[in-house]
């Protein structure tokens, strides 16, 4: 195929040969001018054999873009990253520290928590953390307007970890002959085991039993409440350090 035309003996840039170069090459006349610097002039054949090897490169270069963009738009679009699962935090003694990691951790003998109860983290001098339950008399109701809050952290049980604690309850009964030792044998029953036991009579002819127990939770502790409320002459029971 012939891709100029001359006349009288020179060939012209805007003619049909240049027409179907810049079509081949899938670009308009004004991009050939730019970039050939033609503006329209008469050129000879030397010109238009120079001008045909620049078109075939841009040509090529051209079509290479074309199948690159068809390429990409056939390739299947990646799946969205799944979330990456958040670092697990370790726990010491079953408790979950924000914001702390490898701390020596003691829960408290004022309040006793359980695993259950809503808890909260005290940072102590030279001493590591220690755990009170949320309802303790010895944690401040509004944290921001208690003195140095920031040793005050939030915490939490880690439920994949199964903790024995100890709990204190103070037991209210009609003193009588062998009430301690009927406390006694209740528990012995039920596999709880006594860490401590005291009892002293108060006004009227009434006795405070003051027990320590090993429990695994906060609903282990209400099994055993609800066993002690069936001893005679037990009247109330309550959890020591709460409001």
């Amino acid at each position: 195929m012939k891709l100029y035309k001359y006349t009288n003996g020179t060939c012209n840039a805007s003619g049909p040969a240049i027409r179907a170069l810049r079509e081949r090459a899938g670009i308009s006349q004004e991009q050939l001018a730019a970039k050939l610097q033609l503006a329209g002039l008469n050129l000879n054949q030397k010109a238009v054999s120079r001008i045909q090897g620049e078109l075939n490169r841009v040509a090529k270069l051209h079509q290479a873009e074309k199948a690159a963009e068809e390429l990409a738009e056939a390739k299947p679009a990646e799946p969205a990253k799944q979330p990456s699962a958040p670092k697990r935090v370790k726990s010491e003694q079953g408790i979950i520290v924000e914001g702390l990691d490898n701390c020596l951790v003691k829960f408290s003998k004022c309040c006793t928590p359980v695993p259950g109860d809503d808890i909260i983290g005290f940072i102590t001098r030279g001493h590591g953390l220690t755990i009170h339950r949320r309802d303790c008399v010895n944690v401040p109701r509004d944290l921001a307007e208690c003195p140095e809050p920031e040793r005050w952290v939030k915490a939490r049980w880690d439920d994949s970890v199964q903790v024995e604690t100890m709990s204190t309850l103070e037991v209210y009964a009609i003193d009588r002959d062998g009430l301690v030792l009927d406390i006694a044998n209740a528990m012995s029953k039920a596999h709880v085991k006594i860490q401590s036991i005291n009892a002293r009579p108060i006004n009227e002819g009434n006795c405070l039993t003051t027990l320590t127990l090993s429990v695994n939770s906060r609903e282990h502790l209400e099994n055993v409440v609800k066993i002690l409320k069936k001893i005679p002459s037990v009247y109330h029971i309550e959890r020591g350090a709460g409001r």
